[in-house]
């Protein structure tokens, strides 16, 4: 079972990537005419081939470089981060520019589909960004001359490119996994912005060095690095925040949650969530290379493995991930041993320890339930069982065989009393049944003489036989009334009328036994 749908099985997801290659090949197609104008100057031709062939070898590599950091912008900070285009804007021609990003638009798609489709979606909005930025620059360059040009350019230039790749990124996060682009965007706008003013001033000091002072060009590895690993330190505390926000909000929902199986499918939903993973599957295998897992602990004891197949991006899990997903497993755990222990705890209160029959409250309630669903025309009935000659058992063979006696009357009238109709045992030697839509009171009568008759017969203890018999007073609504008192009050009285009409029934043929018995003796 599957927590989250695959990005790369959603319609409008494989829609936008198709979408994606058909205009990279449009482009690419519209672009031959101008190399065309170009035969006879061999030189530039080959120039731009080969800008366009290195643009597709990029892509085609560091898509699928392990180094590639993850994220929203993952794929766009490491490829083609702002400093990158911003400084391709000044150098390049916008017509190879736009020819590199139709190669790279349909070298990701085809080098993508066979590995995730995620990185597709952030490659392209890479090179769409790249493509919008380069079609402004030359907005900016009309105001200003000179350096002031320059800096305006590469600032504004900076901040579009990175508002510009969240907002196309955020619609990928959208299409891909669900999410709320609009949360999204307003929640790292403002980090974006600086982000952007930051590379937008660094790209502004790499093209000076380019034009004025090419020497120099090496000393950018510096602040160029360090612009890296400060934004990859960034993404990465973003992802932990991700971690344990998610699993906040996974202790919180599986506490409130009744259901074992709705326990079970939210894990799935937020180890997916929490680790960016395209699956989270319960399985017996064990984890494969890229993969990681933990053990979600039934309340029996069996154990659950949860496996959280490879990310949408090409980073690999780390052990933070893999405490996460442990402690993941742990709170769902809990959450099933405390609805298992609440299901106990009900069970223990509404049924008997002896017997495992329903007691007296849960008897009421079904009672209850019974006679509010009763139709037009429809009868319940309440049967008062008592055990005759039980007293008897307990006080010459012992209370243990007195409660093997009560168990073996519980088999006895569980197999005649079949659901949806009840028995419960209310206390001692007393029972109740519960019948819902009597067809017939012949019907009652015939399962009042079976539980007579199976009463009836002796049960064998260690050896000792032990037999007793029954009194069963009979309710019957709407006619003896239409609560569960009113037929509880009316059953019970006439069990105890049934067994005091037995007693005196047993009283007179023990006397007239007597006096037969002195009869004889006097003859």
């Amino acid at each position: 079972m599957s927590a989250v749908q695959p990005p790369e099985q959603r319609t409008a997801f494989r829609a936008f990537t198709a979408v994606s290659a058909v205009i990279g090949v449009a482009v690419l197609a519209l672009s031959g005419t101008q190399w065309a104008e170009k035969v006879g100057r061999p030189h530039v031709l080959q120039m731009d081939a080969a800008a366009v062939a290195l643009t597709a070898l990029a892509i085609a590599v560091l898509a699928r470089s392990p180094l590639v950091m993850s994220g929203l912008r993952a794929e766009v900070t490491m490829l083609l981060d702002t400093t990158v285009y911003v400084v391709v804007a000044h150098i390049v021609p916008f017509s190879v520019a736009v020819q590199c990003v139709a190669v790279g638009m349909i070298v990701a798609c085809w080098t993508l589909s066979m590995n995730t489709m995620v990185r597709v979606a952030h490659l392209t909005a890479a090179t769409a960004v790249w493509a919008g930025v380069i079609a402004v620059k030359p907005l900016v360059e009309l105001w200003l001359s000179g350096f002031p040009q320059l800096l305006a350019s590469t600032l504004v230039l900076g901040v579009l490119g990175e508002t510009g790749t969240l907002a196309v990124v955020a619609v990928t996060a959208y299409f891909a996994r669900g999410r709320n682009a609009v949360a999204l965007f307003t929640a790292s706008v403002g980090v974006e912005f600086l982000v952007g003013c930051a590379q937008g001033a660094l790209a502004c000091l790499t093209v000076a060095i380019f034009r004025d002072a090419p020497a120099a060009t090496p000393l950018l590895i510096v602040p160029i690095g360090m612009l890296m690993v400060i934004s990859r330190a960034l993404v990465r505390s973003q992802l932990a925040n991700i971690r344990s926000t998610v699993l906040s909000d996974a202790v919180l929902h599986l506490q409130r949650c009744t259901d074992p199986a709705a326990i079970q499918h939210a894990t799935l939903d937020y180890a997916a969530r929490m680790l960016r993973s395209r699956h989270a599957v319960y399985t017996d295998r064990p984890a494969a290379k890229g993969e990681i897992c933990a053990v979600v602990h039934q309340p029996d004891d069996t154990p659950l493995r949860l496996l959280a197949e490879p990310r949408t991006t090409n980073e690999r899990f780390r052990a933070e991930d893999e405490q996460a997903l442990a402690a993941l497993a742990a709170t769902s755990s809990a959450a099933l041993r405390a609805i298992d222990l609440i299901a106990t705890m009900r069970w223990r209160a509404m049924h008997d320890a002896l017997t495992q029959l329903p007691n007296r409250a849960l008897f009421l309630e079904r009672a209850d339930d019974a006679l509010t669903r009763r139709r037009e025309g429809e009868s319940v009935a309440i049967l008062f069982v008592d055990l005759d000659g039980f007293k008897a058992v307990n006080d010459t063979l012992g209370h243990d065989v007195g409660d093997t006696l009560l168990q073996e009357t519980a088999t006895r009238l569980a197999e005649i009393v079949q659901a949806p109709n009840t028995i419960a045992r209310l206390g001692g030697d007393e029972f109740c049944v519960l019948l819902r839509d009597v067809a017939s009171p012949a019907a009652i009568d015939d399962i009042v003489d079976d539980i007579c008759r199976r009463v009836a017969e002796p049960v064998v203890v260690a050896g000792r036989q032990a037999r007793v018999g029954a009194s069963i007073g009979i309710a019957i609504a709407p006619d003896d009334g239409t609560t569960t008192s009113a037929l509880m009050h009316h059953a019970d009285e006439r069990m105890y009328s049934r067994k005091r009409s037995r007693r005196s029934a047993a009283a007179a043929a023990a006397a007239d036994a007597g006096h037969e018995l002195s009869q004889t003796a006097a003859l």
